[in-house]
């Protein structure tokens, strides 16, 4: 019966060691699918730094591509200045020809027509002009919209931690605006007090009305010309500062790029640690199992060798076996411990990749968030650009406006010193010839004779009565002395009206002054005006970006706070595996001590005759101890690790703790930026009103100003008019102003061409923008395309993940199929366990029976 029961336990014992290899084996497949997977990772990680290397070579070739086509259109640019400039000289030769022109009136009707055919060609050549400017603003457009497209593709490769360098050179700008602004309102306050000490000691004079609209036109068209040069040296300026910007923003871009590159290095090192610390501790757990196994194994030779030898201790061997069906309870413990451990690495491995998936898609959102704050920020940019264009529109007019009062007073006073200075030499050269009379009295008196005669000849044509002859002599005789009189009389009113042209003279002079100090003054208020406006909206648009900037920072801290939280959770179940493993090698030193000691009383209890056994015995038991001890020493190692990572743990947490101590200090560096932002606003918002305030006045002075001036001004022309019929015999020189005037229009005809030839150039120049900005879409197209592919790229690995998840959890399923069965066959193992003790305990009492019924025979 022994030796059936023995049997039994031997084929029992069989079937745990087939089911303990089965696990092995299960264990060695789940390690090899979790080193596939960390391959896959590994090859997901390459794939993602080559698509990032790709990325930033097609972005420096289109920042390249950007440089040359800006560079391009900056030269085009400088072309049409050069040509603006051109035109700008003609005009102005046209303009003092025109001048010239109008100073000289017309006495013949054959003259007056000459001047209308003339002033004909000219209307004629000035449509012409205003083609070819119309054809230049079409150009200029046309070569705007190009330059507001390649801003629009800079744009889009800048990112949001760019951005804030901005705020940063922004806020240095608003410190410098608003001390601008500031020493601005002290010249405006000096000046308004200037203006008033000068409007008090000085009397008004307003700004001449042009003689006619011819003037006035090209006046107007010579502004237009000058605030369009204005605007282009200003788009250029503009052009220059975004590229240097563009340059700093592309290399500070990649600096931040390679920081984010190594800490994603340092992040994959981290886990690859732990994954290695992790396959570590599985190996040497599987060591232990092994040991444990070949323990078992000895143990069962020693119980076999015990009941064949010494069959009179079967009672003692009972409680052997006993003892070790407690151990295999205690190994089962053990192996489920173990596939514990093998659940936790898996999902630990399951975590691993959920946090990459994450992280994925994570990185989708903030790539979703950078773009809409880059779309954003271009809506924004081009609503300063186009608050910011209205405003120079508004002050170029102004100026011009400014600029043509100040050439017609000019003029207008050209014209009065030159009428001034002919009635001057009008009156020498009646003086003059009054002196010549007064010695030459024969000589006067010879040309009132004749001058007698031609009046009675003309009293005699024109009057039917022959007999009234003498009383007409005596009439004329009358009206001579009266010319004579006449003569005298007007030669005082000539020499008060040129005492009296002198001091006005002086007048103008003063007032011409006075109004050009004013208008000066007038153009820095409204210049001022129009700077603290800008430096206002500046300022308006900073804080909506430094708010979203804040936002952003936010979530980014949100974001590290959650990855951070995730890491020290792997850390504690790290160390919580760890210390599991340390207790489990402290239990299983435990355990082969107490076998110890019960080997050593059974021993005790043998008979002299099996030393040899015991012997035997021993050096198993010794090697058992070697064995305990290679276990302890594994125990310190993994203990040494464990401390290892508590320290790693110990200086992730101050690292974090002294990101969050950064960032609290960056918040609160932001929050006092703002309200710093803030309070300047309101500055300057006070500020703009007082500005505006002081320009209202300026322009109620200036009205009052204008209305005195215009009342003084009809003064003079009516004191004039009375010169300008004195001033008649200048009408000769008609003939000479006429032959300059045609050689003006033949120079004027000649640029006319000149100007067709240009507008045709910056056509074909166009048309090269045109191609330039056709292979830019190509690039885009070609580049979406190759975005386009890698995404399909990473939908199909993402799918091949997927399957071999589906895969690890059809293997999850079939373990746990698995240890249902083990644990069937567990049972099965008891009932076994139990049949056996009763047949023992039946075999004891048939024994004793047979003892007794000896004993009674």
């Amino acid at each position: 019966m022994s030796s059936r029961s023995d049997d039994h336990l031997l084929q029992q014992l069989q079937q745990l060691q087939k089911e303990l290899a089965q696990k092995e084996v299960a264990l060695g497949q789940q390690d090899i699918l979790c080193k596939d997977q960390a391959n896959k990772i590994e090859e997901l990680v390459k794939q993602m730094a080559e698509m990032e290397d790709h990325l930033n070579h097609s972005y420096n070739q289109t920042l390249e591509s950007l440089y040359a086509g800006m560079m391009q259109a900056k030269e085009e640019k400088e072309e049409l200045m050069e040509q603006m400039a051109e035109l700008e000289s003609q005009v102005e030769a046209a303009k003092e020809v025109k001048e010239m022109i109008l100073e000289q009136p017309a006495t013949t009707a054959e003259d007056s027509e000459e001047l209308l055919s003339l002033r004909e060609k000219l209307a004629d050549l000035e449509k012409r002009l205003e083609e070819s400017n119309q054809q230049l603003r079409f150009l200029e457009g046309s070569a705007q919209k190009a330059q507001d497209e390649k801003r629009h593709y800079e744009e889009r490769a800048l990112t949001l931690q760019a951005e804030i360098l901005k705020l940063n050179d922004i806020l240095k700008e608003k410190e410098s605006a608003l001390a601008m602004a500031e020493m601005s309102a002290q010249k405006e306050a000096q000046m308004t007090a200037s203006a008033r000490l000068i409007q008090a000691t000085t009397p008004a004079v307003g700004a001449p009305v042009s003689y006619s609209n011819t003037s006035d036109e090209l006046c107007t068209r010579l502004a237009e010309l000058e605030s369009r040069l204005g605007v282009s040296n200003r788009v250029a300026d503009f052009l220059q500062k975004s590229l240097q910007k563009a340059e700093e923003q592309s290399h500070h871009f990649k600096n931040q790029k390679s920081q984010l590159a190594a800490e994603l290095e340092t992040i994959k090192r981290q886990l690859l640690e732990n994954a290695s610390k992790l396959k570590e501790s599985n190996e040497k757990a599987n060591k232990q199992e092994l040991q444990i196994q070949e323990l078992i194994k000895k143990l069962e030779a020693a119980e076999k060798s015990l009941s064949s030898t010494y069959q009179h201790r079967e009672a003692k061997v009972q409680e052997a076996v006993e003892s070790a069906n407690s151990g295999q309870k205690e190994l089962r413990h053990k192996i489920s411990q173990l596939e514990f451990r093998l659940t936790e690495s898996r999902r630990f491995a399951e975590f691993v990749q959920s946090s990459l998936n994450k992280l994925k898609i994570e990185k989708e959102t903030n790539e979703a968030k950078s773009n809409a704050t880059i779309a954003n920020l271009e809506f924004k940019l081009k609503e300063g650009s186009r608050v910011s264009q209205f405003v120079q529109q508004t002050l170029e007019r102004k100026t011009s406006e400014f600029k043509q009062l100040e050439l017609a007073s000019m003029g207008e006073k050209k014209q009065l010193e030159f009428k001034v200075a002919e009635a001057s030499r009008m009156t020498v050269f009646l003086q003059n010839k009054l002196k010549e009379t007064e010695k030459k009295s024969s000589a006067e008196i010879a040309n009132l004779q004749f001058r007698l005669t031609e009046a009675t000849r003309m009293t005699q044509f024109l009057t039917t009565n022959a007999n009234k002859a003498a009383e007409n002599m005596r009439k004329q005789r009358d009206e001579m002395n009266l010319l004579e009189k006449q003569l005298e009389t007007t030669r005082g009113e000539l020499a008060a009206a040129k005492s009296a042209s002198k001091a006005k003279d002086g007048i103008l002079a003063a007032h011409s002054e006075t109004v050009t100090e004013l208008r000066r003054k007038v153009g820095e208020l409204e210049s001022r005006l129009s700077v603290s406006n800008r430096v206002c909206d500046f300022l308006q648009t900073n804080l909506s970006k430094a708010e979203e900037m804040k936002r952003m920072a936010e979530m980014r801290r949100d974001d590290v706070e959650k990855q951070l939280s995730i890491l020290t959770n792997q850390l504690s179940e790290t160390q919580s595996k760890m210390q599991v493993l340390s207790q489990m090698s402290d239990d299983q030193a435990k355990k082969i001590a107490t076998l110890m000691k019960e080997i050593a009383d059974t021993t005790d209890s043998l008979t002299q005759t099996h030393k040899s056994v015991l012997a035997e015995r021993n050096t198993a038991l010794e090697t058992k101890e070697e064995e305990t001890k290679y276990l302890a020493a594994q125990i310190a190692q993994l203990e040494f690790r464990v401390t290892e990572s508590q320290r790693l743990s110990t200086f992730v947490q101050s690292k974090m703790k002294s990101l969050e101590t950064d960032k609290n200090e960056q918040a609160a560096k932001y929050e006092a930026e703002i309200a710093q932002l803030k309070f300047k606003a309101t500055e300057s918002s006070r500020m703009a009103v007082f500005a505006q305030a002081a320009v209202t006045k300026v322009g109620e002075e200036k009205k009052s100003i204008e209305t005195k001036a215009a009342r003084e001004k009809a003064k003079l022309e009516f004191n004039l008019a009375e010169a300008k019929r004195m001033t008649t015999f200048l009408t000769n020189k008609l003939k000479d102003t006429e032959n300059t005037l045609q050689g003006c229009l033949k120079d004027l005809e000649f640029k006319l061409t000149e100007s067709n030839r240009v507008s045709k150039y910056q056509q074909t120049s166009l048309a090269r923008l045109d191609r330039e900005k056709q292979c830019l879409v190509s690039e885009k197209a070609e580049l979406e395309f190759q975005i386009d592919q890698l995404k399909q790229n990473l939908e199909e690995k993402e799918l091949e993940l997927f399957a071999r998840d589906n895969y690890t959890s059809e293997f999850k399923k079939r373990i746990s199929d698995l240890q249902s069965q083990m644990a069937m066959a567990e049972g099965k193992l008891s009932v076994a366990y139990r049949m056996n003790d009763f047949l023992t305990k039946s075999l004891s009492q048939a024994e004793e029976e047979k003892r007794m019924l000896q004993s009674g025979h």
